[in-house]
């Protein structure tokens, strides 16, 4: 039941403890001269200090004792909006002379320690390690004016600047100088006559009729902070970001650089490319519309080596601001699964084709728009008031750009011939006559095969017409792997990921060792061990080492597998073994994954499990498959139900090996490759003989979707063979070896 509007007397002890909260949130802004926009923070804080103070009406208990039956802790107790300096952890300092702690401002309290605010940065963040200085407090007239509030992005056009008007460009690139007046030469570019500004025409009669009110934030909400506009874009990075570099943020950011002029060259290089594509028309805002706002964002291009091979700037629109069933409807679009481009690899290796590499330029931009939608002038350039941009194509920052793209990508190919395969559709193959040809597109990466050179020059060629291509030649990286042809095989390999991986974690200098992890794991997290969780970035270097692991380094599968179970409970125990691992790598930087040439096995896997090895008693399952002698896909997971015994546990294993391999078979099938039974080895006997139609007693209450691999082993679409326990390479996913076991097994990956 609802209360009468501003009758508050209906719900008055809801309403009155609102009104508490709200009195010492004024006090501690007033009080620490916080600016009004924090309030949320103080709110927060006041309702922790509420829970822990004595009230009358439980008899001067806490309301957190009588909930906790157990009396608070109150030393954690800090001033509100007193400076406070946060430890940094060894990992991220970049030498020994680097600050040990940074300033910032207490907010509030966490479970585990406190929220401080970095002006500088203009984030909060949860700390444990915290000293305080409660006699001092922030001046909220020095950064809050920094804070991102809700009324819309205005734009201030900057003057021009001598060494920006060298080169031309339409419309204008231009930096702010300390210059307070403009001269004649230097106003704002004209509007273009193919692109003049014109009332927008009337709507059709029979259009849906929408209110020309433009809607705004309800007064209650101007408070509030938003950040939504100020998130980072991440279209760019397709993988685990190790790389600490000093990039410009705003385009005001460019100026007073050493690398200035590289920078600007890039910013005319793009606005040449959105011209050329039209990629927008110069407009007036119709009534009733809203223009998002954009941002410039700059990226460092980089070999496998690291060298820095080109200064990329991007015109990204704030995606942010789009609203779902106005601005965009479905985003959804696929990338070449990794698996799938090892085992392109694999098959250009075996066959000897005909390959090249080529990079789609301003790829985003060739996507068709469906949905009006306007935008702000980019930062940087002058246009004359009331001016905003009607988008005609896709931008980089819109939702819907990926899925615009990879529409208009396939539309072009099936035109060509292409027919996407059903079992990746990032992977399209011509069939003419006796000739194979390939496409293999990851976003803007294309990898192209063939087994006839004109054929692959003529589909190259159709590619450069349609789009500003790039051709890189044979395949020498691909998403930041190293590929080295030679006449015995290719070898892939990321020394430079792992060389920056171990810089971003202050481990270069650390001592190697032999494998990635101990024999005896460590045990689950006890009652008394504090979480790391938020202290330390174990989190973050999970996901880099997992990029790492699924793309050349397969030795590493269990380690990090193990060690992610415990991305919320993590110890400093599980950081020391996580730490190993970057020790592991550090001795074994320059091990490369070597597919050779003279293999005439397509299909071949082994698969394995470790029978109740976790806290929980659920088992581990490990399996490898190969096309052609190349280690192409493996994994480890814990099963997800709890096996009753050894072999119940090898029999879930082999059926999630044999589904990856029933997709491989059909996938290389697609490509034109015959592959008549292939092969899983097995280690345990009494698993392989449950797979007749006989032997069912010991099997009835498994779930039926198991099942499966009997119905392929009875069918003759797989065989199982069993291998011996020492031949059995799966076993380095399933389990932590010893040294020997374990450099057996990694060469017998081939891993070299």
């Amino acid at each position: 039941e609802c209360t009468i509007p501003y009758t508050s007397c209906q719900n008055g002890v809801s309403e009155r403890m609102n009104r508490s909260i709200m009195e010492k949130v004024r006090c501690m802004l007033l009080s620490s001269n916080m600016d009004k926009k924090m309030w949320s923070e103080a709110a927060q804080a006041a309702v922790y200090l509420i829970n822990r103070s004595p009230t009358v009406a439980l008899k001067d208990k806490t309301p957190a004792e009588m909930w906790h039956r157990v009396k608070p802790n109150l030393e954690k107790i800090r001033n509100f909006g007193c400076v406070a300096y946060v430890r940094q952890p060894n990992e991220t300092l970049h030498g020994k002379l680097q600050p040990r702690a940074k300033k910032g401002i207490f907010v509030g309290y966490c479970p585990n320690g406190y929220r401080i605010w970095y002006p500088d940065l203009n984030k909060i963040v949860r700390a444990h390690d915290v000293q305080f200085d409660e006699d001092s407090f922030w001046s909220s007239s020095n950064v809050m004016s920094n804070l991102p509030t809700v009324t819309p992005t205005s734009f201030v056009l900057p003057t021009t600047s001598p060494d920006l008007v060298q080169k031309p460009v339409t419309p204008n690139v231009l930096l702010d100088t300390p210059q307070p007046s403009v001269t004649p030469e230097e106003l704002p570019v004209s509007l273009p006559t193919s692109q003049s500004v014109s009332p927008p025409p009337s709507p059709p009669v029979d259009e849906l009729r929408r209110s020309g009110r433009i809607r705004t934030a309800p007064k209650y909400l101007e408070d509030y902070t938003t950040f939504a506009f100020e998130e980072e874009v991440t279209n760019f990075a397709f993988h685990a970001d190790v790389y600490v570099e000093n990039l410009p943020q705003t385009f005001d950011d460019i100026k007073g650089r050493d690398d200035e002029s590289q920078w600007i060259e890039a910013v005319h290089e793009e606005l040449n490319s959105l011209e050329e594509n039209n990629t927008w028309t110069l407009t007036e805002l119709p009534n009733g519309k809203r223009a998002i706002p954009c941002r410039w964002v700059f990226r460092l291009k980089r070999d496998t080596d690291g060298n820095v091979s080109q200064y990329k700037a991007r015109l990204v629109i704030k995606g942010c601001a789009q609203r779902k069933g106005f601005d965009y409807a479905e985003t959804y679009a696929p990338v070449a699964h990794h698996v799938t481009t090892r085992t392109m690899l694999s098959l250009i290796n075996r066959e000897n084709l005909f390959t090249c590499s080529m990079d789609v330029k301003n790829a985003f931009l060739h996507g068709e728009l469906c949905e009006e939608i306007f935008m702000d002038p980019p930062p940087g350039m002058n246009f004359q008031p009331n001016v905003v941009c009607k988008l005609n194509k896709t931008l980089y920052g819109l939702k819907q750009a990926p899925r615009a793209w990879n529409a208009r990508l396939d539309s072009f190919l099936e035109s060509l011939g292409f027919k996407a395969c059903n079992n990746d559709s990032c992977l399209y193959k011509l069939f003419e006559n006796d000739t194979r040809t390939y496409l293999l597109s990851y976003v803007d990466d294309f990898i192209l095969a063939s087994t006839d050179l004109n054929t692959l020059n003529q589909v190259k060629s159709d590619l450069e017409r349609e789009f500003r291509m790039k051709d890189l030649g044979k395949p020498t990286s691909f998403l930041g792997i190293r590929i080295e042809w030679n006449t015995e095989g290719l070898y892939l390999s990321q020394p430079f990921y792992i060389r920056k991986l171990l810089e971003k974690f202050n481990m270069q200098d650390s001592k190697p060792c032999s494998t990635p992890m101990e024999v005896k794991l460590p045990d689950d997290p006890g009652p008394d061990e504090e979480c790391i969780i938020g202290v330390k970035p174990y989190r973050e270097l999970i996901g880099s080492l997992m990029h790492l692991m699924l793309i050349s380094r397969p030795d590493l599968s269990f380690a990090v597998n193990f060690l992610s179970r415990y991305q919320t409970s993590a110890t400093e125990r599980h950081w020391i073994c996580l730490k190993r691992i970057l020790r592991y790598l550090r001795g074994t930087s320059d091990l490369k994954l070597f597919y050779p040439k003279d293999c005439a096995t397509p299909l071949e896997a082994f698969a394995d499990a470790d029978f109740a090895n976790s806290s929980c008693r659920r088992s581990t399952t490990g399996f490898l498959i190969r096309v052609f002698g190349a280690t192409v896909s493996w994994n480890t997971r814990k099963q997800k139900s709890v096996a009753l015994s050894t072999m119940e546990a090898e029999y879930l294993a082999l059926s999630d090996a044999a589904a990856e391999m029933l997709w491989l078979k059909r996938l290389l099938e697609e490509l034109g490759f015959r592959v008549s039974i292939p092969t899983i080895f097995e280690d345990n006997q009494p698993c392989i003989k449950s797979l007749s139609k006989w032997e069912r007693n010991k099997l009835k209450h498994i779930d039926t979707k198991y099942h499966f691999i009997r119905n392929l082993f009875c069918d003759r679409t797989i065989d199982v063979i069993y291998v011996p326990t020492d031949k059995q390479i799966a076993d380095i996913f399933t389990k932590s070896l010893p040294l020997v076991k374990f450099s057996y097994f990694r060469e017998m990956l081939n891993l070299k």
